[in-house]
């Protein structure tokens, strides 16, 4: 028999008509027999609209601290359009992405992300043919999209 459980505080405000903001504390509980496990996610939101120009930017900057990929964590973050992404936050990491969108007119749109993970704990992440030498594993993406 093995049990997990989840504790979220989150917290989402607007600071102006241009500045959204999303704070949240997530804590992960895994017990199974003799082994109690415990981790925790803590990650700030920012939403920037500018006024004379049609540019958005999203950013997030995570901090995570799991005892294992058993009280892995998993959060929506924002992304290209039509691109889903639900990463497993685990281990002793932070993360940081930043996403920025912008309106060339209305019929084209170009995004771009950058995205970041630093694991403290580790010199290799994932395994078989996945296996990155390091403790960093970095993304970029970009999209232009055009509507007819």
């Amino acid at each position: 028999d093995r049990s997990k459980s989840t504790l979220r505080f989150h917290f989402g405000y607007s600071v102006s008509s241009q500045l959204r903001m999303a704070s949240r504390l997530e804590y992960s509980f895994y017990d199974e027999d003799q082994l109690d496990e415990k981790g925790y996610v803590l990650f700030q939101d920012v939403k920037y609209y500018f006024r004379r120009t049609p540019l958005q930017l999203t950013a997030r900057f995570a901090l995570v601290e799991t005892d294992s990929y058993n009280t892995r964590i998993y959060a929506y973050e924002n992304d290209l359009t039509y691109v889903f992404s639900i990463p497993p936050y685990y281990g002793r990491s932070s993360r940081f992405y930043l996403l920025a969108s912008y309106d060339l007119n209305q019929s084209i749109d170009l995004q771009a992300k950058y995205g970041y993970f630093h694991f403290y704990d580790r010199d290799e992440i994932s395994s078989g043919l996945n296996t990155i030498q390091g403790n960093k594993l970095s993304e970029i993406k970009a999209q232009v999209r055009v509507k007819f």
